[in-house]
């Protein structure tokens, strides 16, 4: 793994943690870790490797805002910062699209 985080949605009682090695993953856990979902794919590696990701939860929305670091298939030596919001009461858990957070590339070996 190339980075680990979660975070804890206090409204429905549910943690995500997020892990990437070239494809960013999410599972969803209950409060005593049990999952409660297979794996989410956040980014599947052909959109790039992503790496690093960092997870903090929105109450206002009732959605997680993972971020991450990774190159593109247009751009496979420069990193730039995504983002997704990921939702447990979202069908399919994927609430968004993902999205780029950074025009500038990113320093790939900290949290996005």
């Amino acid at each position: 793994m190339r980075g680990t985080a979660s975070a804890y949605d206090t409204v429905h009682n549910v943690r995500l943690i997020a892990a990437a090695y070239g494809s960013v993953l999410g599972v969803f856990t209950d409060v005593n870790g049990a999952p409660l979902t297979s794996q989410i794919a956040i980014q599947p590696s052909s959109e790039g490797f992503g790496h690093f990701p960092t997870v903090t939860f929105c109450p206002d929305l009732g959605s997680f805002l993972v971020t991450w670091n990774s190159n593109t298939n247009a751009t496979p030596n420069s990193n730039f910062t995504f983002g997704r919001l990921v939702s447990y009461t979202t069908s399919g858990y994927l609430a968004s699209a993902i999205f780029q957070i950074s025009d500038t590339a990113s320093f790939w070996e900290t949290g996005a």
